[in-house]
């Protein structure tokens, strides 16, 4: 009896030690480039949102066609997986689409905001030649660019100017759809087995808990 006693919270520590390992090597990847690439700029979090949630969408419509296949052919691997292969590629290619509709967008709005800023420096300079002109004795006006001091109106487009199309927002993208496969594929498991139920293997690998093999797959 005291020999049990003593016992469990060796067991109940090999446990958590367990889950937080295989938790730290499935969602590792995925949270550091998160949190040292994506956080720091605002358009890479919703690029690393916008692609998490294009892969749940088609793996949400992969679902839908796995339920709509006979309950005796969802052993067979081609009544399954071209099904869902064909989701993920017709997700992405939308997300692509998607995203290169949207920094056309921003290129649109960046130039009619060029435009504008270069009609308001059309209509000071025009200006200050007119107060130039009309009292010559006090000296011509220095405008911002003589002086070596940069236009505000470039800084601030400069500022507007956003690079979509880098390798930041390529690594984020991959970003959003590793932490969603990761989630999808290790984080049922690990809540299933964050309880006190034990830790699971499998008859195909019975000398390797399956929290390791599907953290191995997720990382």
């Amino acid at each position: 009896r005291d020999s049990s006693i003593l016992n469990l919270p060796a067991a109940t520590m090999t446990t958590a030690a367990l889950s937080w390992g295989c938790a730290f090597l499935a969602f590792s990847p995925s949270l550091s480039l998160l949190f040292l690439l994506a956080y720091r700029k605002a358009q890479l979090i919703i690029v690393v949102t916008t692609s998490a949630f294009s892969f749940l969408l088609a793996t949400l419509l992969a679902s839908l066609f796995w339920l709509a296949v006979p309950a005796s052919h969802r052993s067979n691997p081609f009544a399954l997986v071209p099904p869902a292969v064909t989701c993920q590629f017709l997700l992405r290619c939308g997300f692509v689409h998607l995203y290169h509709r949207v920094e056309a967008v921003i290129r649109r709005s960046i130039r009619k905001h060029e435009r504008h800023e270069a009609e308001l420096e059309e209509r000071r300079r025009q200006r200050e030649e007119d107060e130039a002109g009309a009292a010559p004795n006090e000296g011509s006006a220095i405008s911002p660019a003589e002086n070596g001091v940069p236009s505000p109106a470039i800084s601030e487009t400069a500022r507007l100017r956003l690079e979509l199309n880098d390798w930041a927002c390529g690594l984020a993208a991959g970003t959003g759809f590793g932490g969603m496969h990761a989630i999808l594929l290790f984080g049922t498991l690990l809540a299933s087995e964050s309880g006190q139920v034990g830790t699971l293997y499998q008859d195909s690998c019975p000398g390797m808990p399956s929290l390791v093999n599907s953290a191995t797959l997720a990382f």
